[in-house]
């Protein structure tokens, strides 16, 4: 195409041919002037009929593409409508699928972690019971061990008394034999 409009350009017009019925009504100099105007304005920009069949009937294929690409473009259009509505639809699905599941998870969950605490509670009461066993046990010990010392110290404060009569019994006694051994040392001297 750009070779035509350079050919067409280089191309020097046919000078212009007036009716002579139009020089008649328009004169002479008017007519020049018409005709010298056309030539240096209108005629460079003129289409040869050749070259504007060649073009419309270039415009009239791309028209007819486009027409296609129209319709193409209303067909894709109409699959997109169409894929996104699926799209929606097995997102739905699945949004739905994820929620059972979820609460599914939940339910078991919830089932786990009663069970744990069940388990829990009752590992926890029998640690307890485990606990109270032990700490009676050292209540009966310490009961036990009480008891004995209690008896060990009233053996011991009862031989403590016996001791100490008996060191007293021998202080005095002894206190008489030295009082009697000095009695009969004044005399005796």
């Amino acid at each position: 195409m750009a070779q035509t409009e350079i050919q067409t350009r280089n191309r020097t017009p046919a000078p212009l041919k007036v009716p002579s019925s139009v020089r008649e009504a328009w004169g002479d100099a008017a007519t020049d002037a018409f005709t010298d105007w056309m030539e240096a304005v209108v005629m460079p920009r003129m289409v040869p009929r050749d070259e504007y069949r060649e073009i419309t009937s270039r415009l009239d294929v791309l028209e007819s593409r486009m027409s296609g690409l129209g319709s193409r473009m209303d067909g894709l259009e109409q699959a997109v409508r169409q894929n996104r509505v699926e799209l929606h639809q097995r997102l739905d699905g699945i949004r739905t699928e994820f929620k059972l599941e979820l609460q599914g998870v939940r339910e078991e969950f919830k089932s786990e972690l009663q069970g744990l605490r069940e388990e829990f509670k009752s590992e926890l009461h029998e640690h307890r019971r485990e606990t109270r066993i032990a700490i009676d046990e050292l209540r009966q010990e310490m009961r036990e061990n009480y008891r004995t010392m209690h008896a060990q110290l009233d053996t011991m404060t009862e031989r403590m008394l016996v001791q100490t009569r008996w060191m007293i019994g021998s202080l005095t006694v002894i206190g008489a034999l030295v009082t009697l051994l000095l009695t009969v040392g004044m005399f005796v001297k």
